[in-house]
């Protein structure tokens, strides 16, 4: 996948610059969609057998990677309108919310918008590492960019790089400020780094966390834990690691036994608390440095990134206007951010998780849902043709 990056990011160049696409390229896309569909099928319908060592393997859903190499490959050989009616026979009901958001969006010009990555603008995968960005979606998201914003910014809860946001991302000449570690550090659109200041005491007490955390995965008892999921993350002032994957390939007793593992170490390196916050969404464990107030010592949201950046690039978030998209709960403090500064916002939300449609109306009655990334990514490319 890391080499479908490569390609990826050379035929969307081509694309965007209206220039020949190589046929080298073409086929080599080709080749990697069959190359991951001979893989040997597991036992379980649809998934695949990976061989970590001769006696070792894991059992993974490879949709992601195959379903997005086979869209690429149909829009690289096809007109965008007729792109446009394959996508309407995986989502029979687009037009619908297709409509709605263009009797709400159409003709707007914003002034910042401000997404989430997975599960937002680009379909959920098994492996962030091999979450690669599709030619389509880089293609229609750079063109929203350039037409409809005047930054475009993306805070995501992953590393910047290696792996990170950088590394699965496809824009030749980034249209979108990369912020990563939920804001905590992010790349502006000419290249520059920015990191949020950490106090180097609690630095050293995560990096000796991460320290015991990267030997632990190399043990072979505790190495399939970086290979499912978010794998071992090392992030700027947060750390996560997988302890269950979505198809559920580590057994319940062993994915606790990590849980509690986890919970001594934080303890180990800080006895006192009040420097590490651990989060545990079931799937994976996040250990996340504390920012300290007068009031309390919480952990460091999507709003305090969001607020990090508005200062350090001058955003103008209280001029409204900005459209603002996440999946998650986690993505409501930047809603809430946006609010907080001017009424005047839009905001979409992908999600069908009742409860979360119904909280985040109460914050935002005339906020759009959309059931998937990909609804929501069209929808951005015909505003972006409206313009």
């Amino acid at each position: 996948m890391d080499a479908t990056a490569v390609v990826r990011r050379s035929l969307c160049q081509a694309i965007l610059a209206k220039t020949k696409k190589t046929e080298s390229d073409l086929l080599s896309i080709k080749n990697a969609f069959n190359n991951l569909k001979n893989i040997q099928l597991a036992e379980q319908a649809g998934n695949y057998t990976l061989e970590i060592t001769a006696d070792k393997s894991i059992t993974v859903d490879l949709d992601y990677e195959i379903n997005e190499l086979s869209k690429d490959i149909y829009y690289l050989n096809h007109t965008d309108e007729e792109f446009i009616q394959y996508l309407k026979t995986l989502y029979p009901d687009i037009d619908n919310y297709l409509n709605k958001g263009l009797r709400a969006l159409k003709d707007k010009h914003f002034t910042n918008f401000i997404t989430d990555r997975d599960g937002t603008i680009n379909n959920y995968c098994g492996r962030y590492q091999s979450s690669i960005q599709s030619i389509y979606n880089a293609i229609y998201l750079t063109c929203f960019s350039q037409n409809c914003t005047n930054n475009s910014v993306m805070i995501t809860s992953a590393p910047l790089k290696n792996p990170g946001i950088i590394d699965v991302s496809i824009f030749p000449d980034s249209p979108y400020i990369l912020g990563a570690s939920k804001g905590r550090e992010f790349v502006d659109q000419k290249g520059n780094y920015h990191s949020y200041p950490i106090d180097q005491e609690q630095q050293e007490i995560l990096d000796q966390l991460n320290l015991k955390l990267e030997l632990l995965v190399s043990q072979p008892d505790y190495e399939i834990f970086s290979l499912i999921g978010s794998g071992l993350q090392f992030k700027f002032g947060q750390t996560t690691i997988a302890r269950q994957d979505v198809n559920q390939s580590i057994s319940e007793t062993n994915s606790q036994n990590l849980l509690e593992l986890i919970q001594d170490m934080v303890f180990q390196v800080d006895p006192r608390g009040g420097n590490l916050i651990i989060e545990d969404t079931g799937k994976d464990i996040e250990i996340i440095l504390t920012t300290k107030n007068q009031e309390s010592e919480q952990d460091f949201n999507k709003a305090d990134g969001l607020t990090f950046l508005d200062s350090q690039l001058d955003l103008n978030l209280a001029k409204g206007n900005n459209l603002v998209c996440g999946d998650t709960a986690s993505d409501i403090p930047m809603l809430k951010k946006v609010l907080s500064l001017s009424p005047d916002n839009e905001a979409v939300f992908v999600t069908q998780d009742t409860q979360l449609i119904i909280q985040l109306k109460q914050i935002l009655p005339d906020i759009l849902i959309f059931p998937y990334p990909d609804i929501l990514v069209v929808l951005l490319y015909q505003l972006a043709k409206n313009k």
